[in-house]
């Protein structure tokens, strides 16, 4: 069965790609057993015309030709549907956790979500969060996450781990998306009244890059693309953000 499970899995390895896919042929025909390499080419065969159904049989690694890998954040690893407007997030390492373990943080991040709209919505896209099959490794679950696909447009307005706003980024983000950058003080405000909210103690994640973004499609609204708020099992990060925001409303208001 192991023999089984490797042979699918390199022929699963290398089915999109055609150059991946000539070297599989060649190796498989220069097995020496006729045997053997008859079995090889049988998978082979079936891995091409079956591989999710290969895949979850043998429990192997597979992604499907329609999910494209378009990011990796400090929580999660961003998947963008091909044949749809969507976008699949996988929250890091979830797959990892006990059965109780995942549904607890499952729980706990709808938890936050919710709070989140309470406050934000406003900014937010619909989000919808599960547990189901990991979309690579077919013998895991993972919480994931699921949300409408953006184009957006990055002001850049904050640093990673750093407690400070670019002001050339805003005065630049104010001349070419006013009415979008206009909508910064309610955004700022609102996070400000979530994280002082005593039941929830959340705040807006602005730390680093493509979270706070202007709608390509639609330039005068400002989304918040990550719908999981920063909550006080992260207590550096908050002050991180908290000082962001603050950096923010005093650049708005010079």
């Amino acid at each position: 069965m192991i023999s089984v499970n490797r042979a699918a899995q390199r022929s699963l390895d290398a089915l999109h790609n055609p150059d991946t896919q000539k070297q599989r042929h060649a190796e498989i025909t220069a097995v020496h057993s006729a045997a053997k390499r008859a079995g090889l080419l049988a998978m082979d065969a079936v891995v091409r015309h079956h591989p999710e159904a290969v895949a979850s049989l043998f429990r192997l690694r597979y992604r499907s030709p329609d999910l494209i890998e378009c990011g990796v954040g400090a929580n999660s690893i961003v998947y963008k549907h091909t044949d749809s407007n969507t976008v699949l997030k996988i929250a890091r390492k979830t797959e990892q956790l006990s059965r109780r373990e995942r549904q607890y943080t499952a729980s706990k991040m709808q938890y936050e979500h919710d709070g989140m709209l309470k406050y934000l919505a406003s900014f937010m896209l619909p989000q919808e969060i599960s547990i189901g099959r990991h979309p690579i490794n077919r013998d895991q679950s993972a919480i994931r996450i699921e949300q409408p696909y953006k184009q957006i447009i990055d002001p850049l307005l904050f640093y990673a781990n750093i407690m400070s706003v670019r002001k050339d980024r805003l005065a630049a983000m104010q001349t070419q998306y006013p009415q979008a950058a206009a909508k910064l003080p309610d955004f700022v405000s609102a996070s400000r009244g979530m994280y002082d909210d005593p039941e929830l103690r959340l705040i807006g994640d602005t730390n680093g890059r493509a979270n706070l973004v202007i709608n390509a499609d639609d330039p005068e609204e400002l989304l918040m693309i990550d719908g999981q708020p920063v909550g006080p099992r992260y207590p550096d990060v908050q002050v991180i953000v908290l000082g962001q925001h603050r950096r923010l409303s005093e650049a708005l208001a010079a």
